[in-house]
């Protein structure tokens, strides 16, 4: 059975996607607002519950490049869910600079967040 024969699936990729780019935006706008010494200022969800959740959509997300690729699915879906799983490894990084307290790390972190282009807050 192949995952993208389900339009179910294709919406819910389409909302994974999307869900991936508003945690960022939700991540730059914290790092903007608290920065990194008041991170435990932080309301809920923070960093590490963004992460947490983000994590398992992460999962689904390998399963479906896998199936993807091996069915001959539309390059530009597969290309949608990597540049997702990219914003989540980014993410990441940011979760593990605050656990390492290394401001240096989280700093840059949250620049490979902003380079993507649609993903600017201003103060």
């Amino acid at each position: 059975m192949n995952l993208y024969d389900s339009e179910e699936v294709k919406k819910r990729v389409e909302k994974v996607w999307e869900r991936v780019f508003l945690n960022c935006n939700s991540v730059l706008r914290q790092s903007k607002i608290y920065g990194f010494y008041c991170r435990q200022e932080v309301p809920h969800p923070n960093m590490n519950a963004l992460i947490v959740h983000l994590n398992i959509f992460s999962a689904v997300m390998n399963i479906l490049v896998t199936q993807g690729m091996e069915a001959g699915v539309d390059y530009a879906q597969l290309k949608s869910i990597l540049n997702a799983k990219e914003q989540l490894t980014k993410m990441e990084r940011v979760a593990v600079a605050i656990n390492g307290n290394n401001k240096t790390d989280y700093e840059s972190a949250i620049l490979n967040i902003e380079n993507v282009t649609s993903l600017r807050v201003t103060d």
